[in-house]
């Protein structure tokens, strides 16, 4: 399925960067403006891909008059299956879970 929302499109030094207002924390940059496109849209997929996984209403797409920049992704069915977002602290937590199994794991063995 096809998704539109606008994205904002700044230079920041001597790089891109392309933010999304509908989806704060959403952003690509890069060395030229075709990359930070690139890697925004990307990112959008991703945002909304774990969106849908995780049974979010996705925002209605709003644009300024006249847009600054208009993405549109595709984000097909098998690749929001395989998506998974995830905060710095959640990635934290899950990789001190996998830790633990580890350890306990090992224990076991030794035992």
């Amino acid at each position: 399925m096809d998704y539109i929302y606008e994205g904002k499109i700044e230079q920041v030094e001597s790089d891109w960067l392309v933010t999304f207002p509908a989806f704060p924390g959403c952003f690509g940059g890069g060395e030229t403006l075709g990359k930070a496109c690139e890697n925004a849209a990307e990112a959008l997929r991703l945002f909304i891909a774990d969106a849908i996984d995780n049974g979010k209403r996705l925002p209605l797409p709003k644009f300024s008059k006249p847009p600054q920049a208009v993405f549109v992704v595709e984000v097909a069915d098998e690749y929001i299956a395989k998506t998974k977002c995830t905060t710095v602290s959640e990635a934290a937590q899950e990789t001190r879970c996998v830790a633990r199994s580890h350890q306990s794991d090992a224990h076991q063995r030794s035992a």
